[in-house]
């Protein structure tokens, strides 16, 4: 289990490099899916300034199946305001959700390096179980073309490796 599910960490952890420039006409990279259950939410202030972190039980998965899981996750906005509102308007047990996180080169007007892209990946009657939302984040991943290492996403577990929380998915 990794101490927090952020895109540096979640990037790092799997060795993807995926802040290198842009190839011509390449509009987004798929960086990883989010999946899980908020049940709170963690504020305050850092080297970059504010920073929210949700608390509850958290998956992510990389384009080549890499499943790494934490307690605390961080999502780029608008999406981590929404979901802050949601959850602290809500009676719920927590709220469930599953996200996929994409990069895409500024525009000639934004002084980044790359602007992020949130999308659902499922609908919000559609959030069960985590599993899943894991199943529903390995289907999205192979929609894009990619490879994951999952015989079948539907039966995905993770396995603690190295004592780092870096996981891998295996079949059951």
């Amino acid at each position: 289990m990794l101490r927090k599910l952020s895109t540096a960490t979640i990037m790092k952890e799997a060795g993807i490099e995926a802040w290198s420039k842009f190839k011509d006409g390449e509009t987004k990279k798929f960086l990883y899916v989010i999946s899980g259950t908020a049940v709170g939410v963690k504020t305050g202030d850092g080297n970059f300034g504010p920073w929210t972190a949700f608390v509850g039980e958290f998956a992510a998965m990389t384009s080549d199946g890499q499943v790494f899981d934490g307690a605390k996750c961080f999502i780029p906005q608008p999406v981590e305001s929404q979901l802050a509102a949601a959850l602290a308007n809500t009676d719920a047990k927590g709220i469930k959700f599953s996200l996929a996180v994409f990069i895409r080169p500024p525009t000639d007007d934004e002084t980044v390096k790359y602007v992020y892209i949130v999308d659902p990946v499922v609908k919000p009657a559609e959030n069960k179980e985590l599993a899943p939302l894991l199943s529903a984040a390995g289907e999205f991943i192979k929609g894009l073309g990619f490879k994951p290492a999952l015989p079948e996403p539907a039966k995905v577990e993770t396995k603690q490796i190295e004592n780092k929380g870096k996981e891998t998915a295996k079949k059951k």
